[in-house]
């Protein structure tokens, strides 16, 4: 006579998503939850009492029970253990994969950034280029000019925003230069 073994479907499935590289995160939680949950089933058993034996044959029967119990609980031990150590090496692998993702984009997006930076300074630059022609026409034009060269207020809060003139009395002289008096 012949025993068939049959593994619970917990360990079926831990030992397929174990033999899979690509499994994904929650596929091992999924599997070692099931691991888990068969390990609880286990430990709620009532304990097997071999010395409660009242015969050869029920104690030969009690013995089988037992270490049959004992491998199974090796076994989804190991399994659990194997399984956590899988979810940890998938983590890390789709750490790694999102990583070398982002970098690629960080990459790209520096470029566009700098891109935009560049076109950003010559703007500001032309700014200041037409600031500086505004303070010009206005000293030329004198007190003729007055109220009649310049730009608001408000424009020029937003230009000094910008930054135009890095240096801060030059800045000032910049803003005064252009700010429409009247």
């Amino acid at each position: 006579m012949t025993d068939e073994v049959k593994d619970p479907a917990a360990v079926i499935a831990a030992n397929a998503v174990l033999g899979d590289p690509e499994a994904s995160v929650d596929q091992i939680i999924e599997a070692r939850t099931a691991v888990n949950d068969e390990l609880r089933q286990l430990d709620k058993q009532p304990r097997i009492e071999p010395h409660l034996a009242t015969s050869r044959e029920q104690l030969v029967e009690l013995k089988a029970a037992m270490e049959e119990r004992q491998e199974m609980s090796g076994i989804l031990t190991v399994l659990y253990r194997r399984l956590t150590d899988a979810m940890q090496a998938a983590r890390a692998r789709d750490a790694i994969r999102n990583a070398d993702g982002v970098r690629a984009d960080i990459g790209t997006t520096l470029e566009q950034a700098e891109a935009a930076y560049q076109e950003y300074r010559r703007l500001v630059g032309e700014l200041a280029r037409m600031g500086k022609e505004i303070s010009r026409d206005k000293q030329a034009a004198g007190h003729g000019g007055a109220g009649k060269i310049g730009v608001d207020a408000g424009t020029v809060r937003r230009i000094m925003a910008l930054d135009p003139i890095q240096n801060t009395a030059e800045s000032r002289r910049f803003e005064r230069g252009i700010l429409l008096e009247g």
